[in-house]
């Protein structure tokens, strides 16, 4: 069985049934102290889409911690819609990164984009499974913008490890035999994937997720010479999946992909 969360009204009665700050995981005292928090942000997405927004309950001091990273992840989404930002708040450039005579791009520092993941992955966990995923829980993601290390302008060595390639052909073997957890919002602008899987060891469970905006595992094309989404996994401190989580795929389905980095591929048939 999978969980789809898909309309205004399934995203209002998750919203009104948790019961916790998914921030930080406390109760609220009061009602003044709670609030709606956007994620992901609602500058990222056109004014035409900002429907059926994914809306979390958080206390007003921890939804508002994250003021300047939600305005510096919107101007960086500008770009996406053609539309050049006059600056990214907080972020700093360092150069060009070239190919040949090619300029693909700068390098920018200080891009709050990883913790926007990790928000992003609390946020739908909350939602999909209402229960709180603690901030340092462990994760680790691939992101649709290449990352570079800053002394030499080379991609991190750990951006794009052999487990991303393996989670984004799960994800999407499971979504086309079986059906996976998801969330859609934002007029279909947004979407959140998962399915639980048990390590080698046979005693941890974790998740395989990927998180689609827009057409953003294009971000990366001019740099990387290829499609790259945004796959990872997370485990809950208790090691153990949700009751109600959807299982991984055993296997590998009879599907090929020419994406094998992009977790949203149209899976085609051999």
């Amino acid at each position: 069985m999978t969980i789809l969360i898909n309309s205004q009204g399934e995203l209002r009665r998750r919203f009104d049934a948790i019961p916790f700050c998914y921030l930080c995981g406390n109760l609220f005292d009061n009602k003044a102290s709670k609030t709606r928090d956007h994620v992901p942000p609602k500058g990222i997405f056109k004014k035409c889409d900002r429907e059926d927004p994914l809306l979390l309950p958080a206390h007003r001091e921890c939804n508002l911690a994250w003021s300047q990273a939600d305005d510096q992840i919107a101007a960086l989404f500008s770009l996406l819609h053609g539309i050049a930002p006059r600056k990214v708040p907080g972020a700093k450039a360092h150069g060009i990164v070239s190919t040949g005579n090619n300029s693909n791009g700068i390098l920018i520092s200080n891009l709050a984009l990883a913790p926007l993941v990790s928000r992003i992955v609390r946020a739908c966990h909350s939602m999909l499974y209402e229960t709180f995923l603690p901030i340092d829980c462990s994760q680790k993601f691939l992101l649709p913008v290449p990352e570079f290390d800053i002394q030499t302008h080379q991609i991190h060595s750990d951006m794009n490890l052999v487990q991303h390639g393996k989670f984004a052909r799960k994800l999407k073997d499971t979504r086309r035999m079986k059906g996976v957890d998801s969330l859609v919002a934002y007029n279909g602008r947004f979407r959140f994937e998962a399915c639980w899987a048990t390590d080698d060891t046979g005693k941890c469970d974790f998740c395989i997720c990927g998180i689609k905006i827009y057409n953003w595992e294009e971000l990366g094309d001019t740099v990387l010479g290829r499609i790259q989404g945004c796959i990872g996994s997370y485990r809950m401190p208790s090691d153990s999946s949700p009751a109600n989580a959807s299982r991984a795929l055993a296997g590998e389905s009879p599907f090929t992909y020419s994406e094998p980095l992009n977790p949203f591929e149209n899976c085609l048939p051999r």
